[in-house]
């Protein structure tokens, strides 16, 4: 296990561009699933909580990754899901690759979800049934060091 790894700013952006790319696979969007409950440390796996919204990304989901350390990638914009397929607390969230409209095919990453300090940032946590949810802000970072 390497325990003092080091990775150039070029490598980083390599690697968010990769990431990146992978939620465009040239058929549909990709999409953020959000749960209730905690992200599951298998981002392959989804997560345990209740469903309760699906938000499409745009055809190309993130731009270039940036050349700061760390390197980060932005989402464009996400479509805001009109009407909330059930209530409660976001917690985290699981996006990848759809086979058909909300159904994943392929979940590339996971991490939590609220309305501060957290991976995916919404406009407001507390979800109601049939509701809109929207999405502020999500930002990926790949360190250097």
């Amino acid at each position: 296990m390497a325990l003092d790894t080091h990775i150039s700013i070029p490598a980083a952006q390599a690697m968010l561009d990769a990431l990146g790319d992978l939620f465009d696979p040239g058929g549909s969007p990709g999409e953020i699933h959000v749960f209730e409950g905690v992200p599951n440390a298998d981002a392959a796996v989804t997560p345990a909580g209740a469903l309760l919204a699906i938000l499409t990304l745009s055809a190309t989901a993130f731009g270039a990754a940036s050349s700061a350390s760390p390197s980060v990638i932005t989402a464009a914009a996400i479509t805001n899901e009109t009407s909330a397929v059930a209530g409660g607390e976001a917690g985290c969230f699981w996006a990848g690759a759809v086979a058909t409209p909300e159904t994943m095919a392929t979940g590339y990453i996971q991490g939590t979800a609220g309305t501060a300090s957290t991976d995916l940032v919404f406009d407001d946590a507390t979800i109601v049934l049939g509701g809109t949810v929207a999405i502020t802000a999500w930002t990926i970072s790949m360190p250097t060091t």
